[in-house]
């Protein structure tokens, strides 16, 4: 069936897309603190082990950025064919933690560690790559495989919640993984060549737009952008024609200026989220649980951990059948503040006379506080990269790729600040 755009959906479409979001994502680096509640009982790292694993996650973003400047300045790699390779490169990852997440040296889990690092290469390729890669397809299609990735992360969070119960080990888990992380190649060879996603007007005008060439080089399909000519390959004497879809330079910073508190909004909400949250949800979790009946907050981390993951769903669900219009972002963003403090009030063990840490009602809010603000931060990036799209039809790839790394740049300073606090601050009592 088509819709007004002429897209034709059908049935094997949306799988498509939703299989396609599973990979390349941040399925390695959620496996892994699915496992943290495991993993830090006998890690040398103790309480701390998070802390370590978020800053090594972010460590990780060297890579991409070093593929992104290769790819922006020096040769331009098709997009489809780095997607191919990082799909194999995850799976490759899981199936090497499977055997030795158990190595230690130096007083440190040196194969988690390492395997966050990959991880956060992976992740941060997602955010800088393939998600403006999936703005130049039908919005719906977007959220599909924003869908497919929560869904995904879903799953691995209801093995980990299984995990408490049974003996499941990390070795089965990642074993599990590591194959379901290589279906997305079929996706993307299904997508690319019935040219799934894309109206018929927008593909004319791509193909048009790609046949011909600048001086300066020729324009990417997939971004509007230039880029260099091979070196044995001449530029055209004429100018392109019809060249209405390319976004030169005064369009994307003018579009770029309107886009800014979106943008804001969108950093504001992650690096919290996904930066300090990482590393701090153990103090938290230790802090607000009883422990007399839950010792040291473990049973309270794996259900903020897992249902918090779980929560991502509805959120991308939500997003694409709601159109919010840019006040609701700065109301939700105000809210999911006061959501934020709370979660620090747990972690700084302050404000007691209100919540009273360290009980089991205190344990319960906590959970259900991190599990809501987790649903407004999927409904929130999803929603706001599909606007992008939408009002910003040229230049939303750049405008998403410059969001993304403003993100992972917001995330990097909340994730080393956290980690000080967690490693210097409070070191005393939170390794074992």
């Amino acid at each position: 069936e088509k819709d007004v755009s002429g897209i034709q959906w059908s049935w094997s479409t949306i799988v498509a897309f939703m299989v396609l979001g599973v990979n390349p994502s941040w399925s390695l680096p959620c496996a892994l603190f699915v496992e943290v509640p495991i993993f830090q009982q006998d890690a040398p790292e103790g309480l701390s082990l998070a802390a370590w694993m978020n800053v090594a996650i972010n460590i990780g973003l060297v890579l991409t950025f070093v593929f992104v400047f290769y790819d922006t300045f020096i040769y331009h790699v098709k997009t489809e064919h780095a997607i191919n390779f990082v799909i194999v490169f995850s799976s490759i990852c899981c199936l090497v933690c499977a055997f030795t997440w158990t190595y230690t040296a130096w007083g440190m889990s040196i194969t988690i560690l390492g395997m966050c690092m990959l991880g956060g290469t992976v992740g941060t390729f997602q955010v800088l790559v393939f998600l403006p890669y999936l703005t130049r397809f039908h919005p719906y299609c977007f959220a599909l495989a924003r869908l497919g990735d929560v869904i995904f992360v879903g799953v691995l969070s209801i093995l980990g919640l299984m995990q408490q119960a049974t003996s499941i080990t990390p070795t089965v888990f990642f074993l599990v993984l590591a194959p379901a992380q290589l279906i997305p190649l079929l996706s993307m060879v299904h997508i690319s060549r019935n040219k799934l996603g894309i109206s018929p007007e927008k593909l004319e005008q791509a193909n048009a737009i790609e046949t011909q060439s600048e001086i300066a080089g020729k324009v990417d399909r997939e971004s509007g952008e230039l880029v260099p000519l091979a070196r044995n390959e001449k530029p055209s004497k004429s100018p392109p024609k019809g060249s209405s879809g390319i976004c030169n330079a005064d369009t994307f910073w003018n579009e770029l200026g309107q886009a800014w508190p979106l943008i804001t909004i969108v950093c504001l909400i992650n690096m919290h989220m996904w930066g300090s949250f990482i590393s701090l949800i153990p103090i938290a979790s230790f802090n607000a649980a009883p422990q007399d009946i839950d010792k040291d907050g473990v049973s309270t981390l794996a259900y903020a951990q897992n249902f918090g993951l779980l929560a991502l769903v509805p959120g991308i669900m939500l997003a694409p059948s709601i159109k919010c219009s840019e006040a609701t972002f700065y109301w939700l963003s105000t809210f999911q503040v006061l959501l934020y403090a709370i979660v620090y009030a747990a972690v700084f063990n302050v404000l007691g006379e209100y919540f009273c840490w360290g009980t089991t009602g205190a344990a319960v809010l906590l959970v259900f506080v991190f599990c809501f603000s987790r649903f407004i931060e999927s409904f929130v990036a999803t929603s706001v990269y599909t606007h992008l799209g939408d009002k910003y039809p040229k230049s939303s790839y750049k405008i998403a790729s410059f969001m993304g790394v403003c993100d992972r740049l917001a995330t990097s300073v909340m994730t080393w600040a956290s980690f000080y606090y967690v490693i210097v601050l409070r070191s005393d009592g939170i390794t074992t």
